[in-house]
């Protein structure tokens, strides 16, 4: 009999988000750079390559790869943008579930503002459809099951005082 899947509560508002940690999955090591040449890791799971969220990513965000490996390490010459959200302490959460309703949570550093509503804290799920496509069925829960549905994404960032 297999041992189930070691997880951990994932901080944030979900109770059902655990981080995977010893689920049969591919991980992939993504270091982004922002404009100000800050960086930030995320390290998404899936049942296959991640090539395509990482590249799914990379068109929704100010931030480039700066380095990423999925076995051994791949570094790139990035070039990041300065603009709206230019630093990788801006992020938008995305969520997404299995079948199941465990949820995944997906971070993209330095997101574009155009991936917003007009709130400027609401992902607006029509801007990133091609994302959502890399994802659904690749990236998995702490379960190891793909996710199945996009179910939100929002803002996180940097409060300023005014």
């Amino acid at each position: 009999m297999e041992a189930p899947p070691k997880t951990r509560p994932h901080e944030g508002p979900s109770a059902r988000c655990f981080l995977v940690e010893n689920v049969m999955a591919t991980k992939r090591s993504i270091v982004w750079i922002d404009a100000g040449g800050r960086t930030r890791q995320t390290i998404p799971a899936g049942n296959a390559t991640l090539s395509s969220i990482m590249a799914q990513i990379q068109a929704v965000s100010n931030a480039d790869v700066l380095t990423w490996f999925e076995g051994s390490d791949n570094s790139l010459s990035p070039s990041p943008v300065s603009a709206t959200y230019p630093d990788v302490a801006d992020a938008a959460i995305l969520v997404y579930a299995d079948g199941g309703g465990l949820e995944a949570r997906l971070t993209v550093p330095a997101p574009l503002l155009s991936i917003f509503l007009a709130d400027g804290s609401t992902v607006d799920p029509a801007t990133i459809v091609a994302l959502n496509a890399a994802v659904i069925g690749t990236l998995v829960t702490a379960s190891g099951s793909a996710v199945t549905t996009y179910l939100s994404g929002v803002r996180q960032g940097k409060t300023f005082n005014a």
